[in-house]
């Protein structure tokens, strides 16, 4: 490759790089590096992006959710390579992306590749792929991972069911409590209600009882009064 033509290939790429780690790249000129049906993938599932005006909504989104962050980039060229007779390249990046939140710093690694096309005396992007490098050495599907991510999910499981059996052992508890008090109402109510009958069976005997206990009296006032009269007449008896 030719050295204007190579330059203007890393001219290109660096513009490309400028648009995310640049916040004041001016969005309007990338017509003039991204072919029109651009196609690419950001690092979440939903960024699936088919045109420009889908790269450029990517862009602005980046640069609304980056506002009031202190944001640094730090790329590395892993690989590159050229092709179709010199009119295609393909770079591959490590992206290095810190972000300081007050006193607590995040590091983000990520993986930007890109592809070019040479036409009309001008570099063009095509494709581009971002994703997140995560921390699974030799473990290619992420077995370990997931292990780890349903054991901590086990764990969870675990603790709240632990805490329902907790919840379900107060609530019986609970339960046996407010059983026994409604027992022990019932047998007040059963004890009040033969204290009634009793005082009721009580009431009634007392009454024949008076009557006797009267008549007694009145009995032994009427023999004290003949005996009285006895001494009093003596002849006639």
């Amino acid at each position: 490759m030719d050295a204007l033509k190579e330059k203007l290939l890393f001219e290109t790429l660096q513009k490309v790089l400028d648009t995310t780690a640049t916040a004041n790249f001016p969005l309007d000129t990338i017509g003039e590096f991204v072919v029109s049906d651009v196609m690419g993938f950001g690092t979440t599932v939903d960024e699936k992006i088919i045109g420009i005006q889908g790269f450029r909504k990517l862009l602005e989104d980046q640069r609304e959710q980056s506002k009031g962050l202190d944001i640094q980039f730090k790329t590395s060229l892993i690989h590159r390579r050229i092709f179709a007779q010199e009119n295609a390249a393909l770079f591959t990046h490590d992206f290095t992306v810190t972000i300081q939140m007050g006193n607590e710093e995040n590091v983000l690694p990520l993986r930007f590749s890109t592809v070019f096309e040479y036409f009309n005396d001008h570099w063009r992007l095509v494709h581009f792929h971002g994703s997140q490098a995560v921390n699974s050495e030799g473990d290619t599907w992420h077995r370990n991972e997931l292990i780890k991510k349903n054991e901590a999910l086990q764990k969870l499981v675990d603790e709240k069911t632990a805490d329902l059996k907790n919840k379900n052992a107060a609530l019986e508890q609970a339960i046996q409590t407010i059983k026994e008090t409604q027992d022990q109402l019932l047998q007040q109510e059963k004890l009040a209600s033969l204290g009634q009958l009793t005082a009721g069976i009580a009431h009634e005997i007392k009454n024949p009882l008076n009557f006797v206990n009267n008549f007694s009296e009145l009995s032994q006032d009427f023999i004290e009064e003949i005996e009285e009269e006895l001494e009093k007449n003596p002849q006639y008896f």
